[in-house]
């Protein structure tokens, strides 16, 4: 098996990148002045693409995947094949359209990591992300309901589980590097590629927390942290998946941490391992 090593931070070398936080807001005709407090965000550079120019999507075509926030397209850009998450933006609650700009902003803070699934740009008209196309889809599905022998084969065999299981530990560690907690680590938020490979993916309802001044305190969630100092969280939205979640999660003072994070991580480990999924 090919060791995998913790890659650095590489931001994405893109076309006159922006801070992408007031133009999705404005895509979004009934979204307050409030909904996404960017101040403690460090800057995040997301290329801004033409729908119908950029693009080349057969909507036509059987869809990847598709939800109550919208529908996953399979499409090509700048020569590369994508997957292009196109939003139902009317339909999107004032919470889902949070969500929405929260995964591009960290995303694009994030930029290129092995293990960590990219965002290449973003759409205004229509509202889409145009991600990295992971080909062999989620870890859920791949562990509980594919059909494909030579699949089932691989996702018993004890190196590739280990493979899979360090991609999301190198991941999770870079998350962490960068001040994000995912918040929402388990089987169906982990794609894999065609060497099986895993790349962490929905960060919906992740948070950036940064180390707070004197005069932020007012930001504060949750209280001091461990070592003494104070965290940030980017207006942190209560969620998560309940059988992954840390028990004390459940109680509505507290947000999700880089601990909470771990906790989710040892639920999913152990589901890789005993291919049951939690509580079943």
């Amino acid at each position: 098996m090919q060791q995998q090593r913790e890659m650095p931070v590489e931001m994405v070398s893109q076309p006159e990148p922006v801070h992408a936080t007031a133009n999705l807001r404005q895509a979004f005709a009934n979204v307050d002045d409030d909904a996404a407090d960017d101040s403690f965000m460090p800057k995040s550079s997301v290329t801004q693409l033409d729908f119908d120019n950029d693009l080349d999507i057969d909507q036509d075509a059987e869809p990847l995947g598709h939800g109550g926030f919208g529908t996953v397209f399979k499409g090509k850009w700048d020569a590369k094949v994508v997957a292009i998450k196109k939003l139902h933006a009317a339909k999107l609650t004032k919470k889902e359209r949070k969500m929405f700009i929260r995964e591009t902003l960290i995303l694009g803070m994030l930029g290129a990591h092995p293990n960590i699934v990219q965002l290449y740009g973003y759409t205004l008209n229509p509202v889409s992300l145009v991600m990295e196309y992971v080909p062999k889809g989620s870890l859920s599905y791949l562990l509980h309901y594919c059909e494909d022998p030579h699949t089932e084969a691989k996702m018993t065999d004890g190196r590739v589980k280990l493979n899979i299981l360090l991609g999301i530990a190198y991941g999770m560690a870079q998350l962490h590097e960068c001040n994000v907690t995912h918040g929402d680590l388990k089987p169906q938020n982990v794609l894999i590629t065609d060497d099986f490979h895993a790349k962490i993916a929905d960060f919906g309802l992740a948070t950036f927390r940064a180390k707070a001044a004197s005069t932020t305190s007012s930001h504060m969630l949750g209280g001091p942290s461990g070592d003494g100092d104070e965290d940030v969280d980017f207006e942190g939205i209560a969620g998560g998946t309940a059988a992954y979640m840390a028990p004390e999660l459940l109680s509505s003072s507290m947000i999700a941490n880089e601990k909470t994070d771990v906790y989710s991580f040892g639920v999913l480990m152990n589901e890789v391992l005993h291919e049951e999924e939690p509580y079943q």
